[in-house]
């Protein structure tokens, strides 16, 4: 009886090193601050994605991941038989798409409208977009756990 892997090995080990990172995607602790208000990215991020008693809720991470978590979920099962995928390259790919995703969400005009008093502060109708920094700073990195 002659046992000829077909590639179990390697994709066992790349199992077991994906078990030792961590994809972060977001607004990161590092996103820094709008240059205008002096406000934290993360701060303003987290408002419209939770609400406040001023800010409805307009979730853009959340709601992707939701939407998009089978179509992820089914990259990484392709990705992680293809031998030509490294973890690295695995988890960047999914990392990209990721926030590409993320910031396709910003861009969709979450409802609900903006106030009055928001777009004529804005000049804008649209959600979640005025500078742009927020949708900007949405990055990935990936860590070791």
């Amino acid at each position: 009886m002659k046992d000829i892997d077909k590639g179990f090995k390697e994709a066992i080990k790349k199992l077991q090193a994906l078990a030792g990172k961590t994809l972060q995607v977001g607004i990161l602790s590092d996103a820094g601050v709008n240059e205008k208000t002096g406000t934290l990215i993360a701060e303003y991020a987290y408002a419209n994605e939770f609400g406040t008693k001023d800010i409805p809720a307009r979730s853009f991470i959340g709601s992707t991941c939701d939407e998009q978590f089978q179509k992820w979920d089914a990259m990484v099962d392709k990705m992680k038989i293809d031998p030509s995928y490294s973890v690295e390259r695995l988890l960047g790919t999914l990392g990209e798409q990721v926030v590409g995703d993320i910031k396709e969400k910003i861009g969709s005009n979450i409802q609900p409208s903006n106030s009055d008093a928001t777009i004529a502060k804005k000049k804008s109708s649209r959600t979640l977009i005025d500078t742009g920094i927020m949708r900007r700073a949405i990055k990935y990195k990936i860590v070791d756990k």
